[in-house]
């Protein structure tokens, strides 16, 4: 047996086939509405669904949402932008059901957890309040006041001191309402005037700042979520099953405008003008009227997320948030963007000269734009223009540049700017370039000498070609200035140095314009000062090679070597060279061979060293010394001391005790025959 459904089981089936025929005829609408979007989507860094936006201008704005349920201090979602929304970073504040700029550096927002964050002394510097409720709607008054609605019907009036960081909670109600019900939108278009909604059509209006409220009738049982007045009397509030509600009393009377039936929830209202205004809601809807919310009609958004929230900065630009980290931008300025001025930084150019060429726009450009600078021909003709910069930009901006030797010597040419998005060409410049196609610039360092001793002074000279009326110099030493500023340097240089002339050319058009010649100066190191080393009669230099001895300061002929074997007293000096560079004179030795007896044969030699002596004093014979005795110039024995047959010795003559003089050291070999020779102690 067949069992049929009651009848008005049947009636509510038609009746929801019908309203979601509605919705699907609804949303398609919304996508075939326009041929171009009119939102533009913007990227967002995390996926969060955002419920709040603000904007304090067309480039400053702020975005936040709960990233979970299910924790009240989560961060994360509440990313800021100061480019319009080209990109958007993400802050460490609180995230917010609703958020504000309080000032243009610090924020407040609301959270369905009863909490209320704001920024201290700097915008992520965050403190918090708790209310204990949960809290939606929020509403400036006016720099001083802000006003909070939330959950079990909560009204919550807060002042703030300008000069303060905390808010100051003046008092808090429940707008004499059923505790069961929740209040979504508040709105204060003045600093006493203020709206609120919420479920089951609820309207209530104060005209004391929040002290006092009445109820209004709203004719609807909808819930109720957005409210916003263009001044004190003229407002509408926007909510579920598609309800927009219009006010021009106060509040006295509510009409319900545009229905088009089905369960899409309006969620936003914000207008721009008394009769340009905006909605969103479910299913990416967002809603234009154009005659103060008598009629809607919808805009192609390209999203089928739902969409929280809307801002307004001005009446241009707006912005809509949603779920899964949706955030759309909308220009409604129909101005094309057009290169109003060209202004090259100089009409006389180089043709391998540096300059730049500034534009100015009547109004931002496409994002990806990208300009170009174009230069004509020598005669002002753009059928071949050469590209001279780029600059990927979609606002006002300079474009640098390099020409090069392909521009012919001319006085006709004209730069212009293209852009890509949108296609535009500017003007050319109003007044003719000229390019000088320039001359050589030369310098160089004119120098005959060979090699330059450390140390020596030394002049050098610069000269140079196509300098100008006024050209300046400059010498330089290892690339630092030096106070020669003319075509002449004087002074001394170190091995190693390199010394540069360059000259900055007052002509016009030089090529280079700076330019530079640098050279390695031929500096010989001078030799350092050499000691002398002394073993018996033989001198030993400390240097290897390019000694001279000398004795008495006169050079001693051919002798060069390392080595000088001493064969007649005197005091005698070494100095070393390299080239022409000489070294200091060594510190003298003074060298004394004196008398042997008349009666020794040629091979009984004796030599003293180092002579004069200051403490030890050798002696070294051909023959055995029996005794060694000193004697004064007198001849009187001061000191004797009996060897035993050597050749060699050493006498302490501090140990002995002698002062400073002559004296005498007398050998007696073991034949008995007496030694005597002089010598000086110092």
């Amino acid at each position: 047996m067949t069992v049929l459904p009651k009848k008005d089981t049947v009636i509510k089936t038609k009746q929801t086939m019908m309203q979601t025929k509605r919705v699907l005829l609804f949303i398609f609408s919304l996508f075939s509405f326009c041929a171009h979007a009119q939102w533009v989507s913007q990227q967002n860094p995390n996926k969060t669904n955002l419920t709040g936006v603000d904007f304090l201008d067309n480039k400053t704005g702020v975005v936040s949402g709960t990233n979970n349920i299910f924790t009240t201090t989560g961060i994360g979602s509440t990313a800021i932008t100061n480019n319009g929304g080209d990109t958007w970073s993400t802050t460490s504040f609180k995230d917010c059901d609703q958020i504000k700029f309080r000032t243009n550096k610090k924020l407040i927002g609301t959270s369905v957890f009863g909490y209320v964050y704001y920024s201290k002394k700097t915008m992520f510097e965050v403190g918090s309040l708790l209310l204990n409720d949960i809290s939606y709607g929020i509403s400036f008054a006016d720099t001083s006041k802000i006003h909070i609605v939330g959950g079990g019907a909560n009204f919550a009036n807060y002042s703030w001191a300008l000069l303060s960081d905390v808010p100051k909670l003046i008092y808090k109600n429940n707008l004499g309402l059923d505790l069961r019900k929740e209040m979504y939108g508040v709105h204060f278009p003045d600093t006493a005037t203020g709206y609120t909604c919420g479920d089951a059509g609820t309207i209530r209006k104060t005209v004391t700042g929040g002290n006092t409220w009445t109820a209004q009738s709203s004719g609807s049982s909808s819930s109720l979520r957005s409210v916003f007045f263009i001044n004190k009397t003229t407002g509408w509030i926007v909510g579920s099953e598609q309800t927009v509600l219009l006010t021009t009393n106060g509040g006295i009377t509510w009409k319900r405008t545009s229905y088009l039936g089905g369960g899409t929830t309006y969620r936003s209202v914000k207008f721009v003008t008394a009769k340009r205004g905006y909605l969103c809601g479910d299913f990416g809807t967002i809603m234009k009227t154009t005659d103060g919310g008598n009629t809607w009609k919808p805009m192609q958004t390209g999203t089928y997320e739902t969409l929280n929230q809307l801002a307004f900065p001005d009446s241009l630009n707006g912005w809509a948030v949603g779920t899964n980290g949706t955030i759309l931008h909308l220009n409604e300025d129909k101005t094309v963007p057009k290169v109003q001025t060209v202004v090259p930084s100089d009409t006389f150019m180089c043709s391998t000269g540096s300059y730049s060429v500034a534009f100015a726009v009547n109004k931002r450009f496409n994002t990806g734009n990208v300009f170009t600078a174009q230069l004509s021909d020598g005669q002002g003709n753009w059928a071949s223009p050469q590209t001279l910069g780029t600059l990927a930009s979609d606002t006002s901006g300079s474009i640098a540049f390099s020409l090069n030797q392909n521009q012919m010597l001319d006085g006709g040419y004209r730069i212009r700017i293209v852009s890509s998005n949108p296609a535009y060409t500017s003007v050319q410049t109003q007044s003719p370039l000229s390019i000088d196609a320039g001359t050589v610039a030369s310098v160089a360092i004119a120098t005959t000498l060979g090699t330059i001793c450390e140390g020596a002074p030394v002049i050098l000279k610069g000269v140079y070609s196509n300098g100008g009326l006024e050209p300046a110099f400059q010498w330089l030493v290892n690339g630092v200035a030096t106070a020669f500023t003319g075509t002449e340097f004087s002074g001394t240089l170190k091995q190693g140095d390199k010394v540069s002339f360059r000259m900055t050319s007052s002509a016009d058009c030089p090529v280079p314009k700076r330019p530079i010649a640098t050279i390695d100066a031929p500096v010989t190191a001078i030799p350092t000062k050499p000691t002398i080393s002394q073993t018996d009669l033989v001198l030993e230099s400390s240097a290897n090679f390019g000694n001279q001895w000398m004795k008495e300061g006169a050079d001693i002929p051919q002798a060069t070597a390392k080595q000088y074997e001493v064969k007649i007293t005197g005091t005698y000096t070494v100095r070393t060279s390299t080239g022409p560079c000489v070294s200091e004179v060594s510190d003298p030795v003074q060298v004394l061979i004196t008398g042997v007896m008349s009666d020794l044969t040629e091979s009984e030699k004796t030599s003293l060293y180092p002579v004069p002596s200051t403490d030890l004093l050798h002696y070294k014979t051909d023959y055995l010394v029996q005794s060694v005795s000193l004697k004064d110039l007198a001849g009187r024995t001061i000191w004797q001391e009996e060897t035993n047959a050597q050749k060699t010795g050493t006498l302490e003559l501090n140990q002995i005790g002698i002062s400073t003089g002559m004296y005498f050291l007398e050998l007696q070999d073991t034949a008995g025959k007496l030694h005597r020779m002089a010598f000086s102690k110092q």
